[in-house]
């Protein structure tokens, strides 16, 4: 009886510092990418006020040309040269 409670004393030992290690490494590795993902996330964020205003660009075309207003080929190509340098 003693020996099967040393074995399981021993095993549980051993499973805590497996699960320690494990949790060791995961945090290690999520502080890593943690600083990668920063500059990302920024980007992303330009990316969208980017998009927002091309978005309302378009809008505006749209509007000009139910008005029948002669700058939207104006707007027009404002829109091209943005969307193209967003590629």
């Amino acid at each position: 009886m003693q020996r099967l409670q040393e074995f399981i004393a021993e095993a549980g030992a051993a499973l805590a510092r497996g699960i320690a290690e494990v949790l060791e490494r995961a945090l290690a590795e999520r502080r890593s990418h943690a600083e990668s993902v920063a500059p990302s996330a920024e980007a992303i964020d330009q990316s969208l006020l980017a998009l927002k205003a091309i978005e309302e660009r378009i809008a505006e075309i749209r509007q000009s040309v139910w008005e029948g207003e002669t700058e939207d080929t104006d707007r027009l190509s404002m829109v091209c040269s943005t969307n193209s340098a967003l590629r």
